[in-house]
């Protein structure tokens, strides 16, 4: 999952004169490039947050060392999260990435532990 959050910017107050800008930027805004394949396989990503579902609010996972998820080039994936553990399977298509999870332990994890939020399909 990626993401971005910026909080907004204080309004001014209405006796106060704003002054436009003066400079000038000097960088293009950075711009998202889509992930390939070769940018999954070989890494193990981290699970650091997300939403439940679109209009949801975000909620970031508090050890997001305990998640991760590692995909290889066949399209099989490991899954760890927190103290249990699943195998799945991932499709790239375009810019949207399927992860289908199989089979997953079912250990009872510490308190405060997001391992049930591990589901059967994910689509970003």
């Amino acid at each position: 999952m990626l993401g971005a959050c910026t909080a907004p910017a204080p309004s001014p107050a209405l006796t106060q004169a704003v002054a436009p800008p003066t400079a000038v930027p000097t960088e293009a805004p950075q711009v998202l490039e889509p992930i390939t394949q070769a940018d999954l396989v070989g890494a193990v990503w981290q699970w650091v947050g997300g939403r439940e579902s679109p209009t949801a609010a975000p909620y970031l996972v508090a050890d997001s060392q305990k998640y991760s998820l590692a995909f290889s080039e066949d399209g099989s994936m490991f899954v760890q999260a927190d103290c249990n553990t699943s195998r799945g399977t991932y499709e790239l298509n375009g810019s949207q990435l399927t992860i289908s999870i199989g089979a997953t332990t079912l250990v009872a994890c510490e308190e405060g532990s997001a391992a049930f939020l591990l589901t059967s399909v994910y689509r970003c």
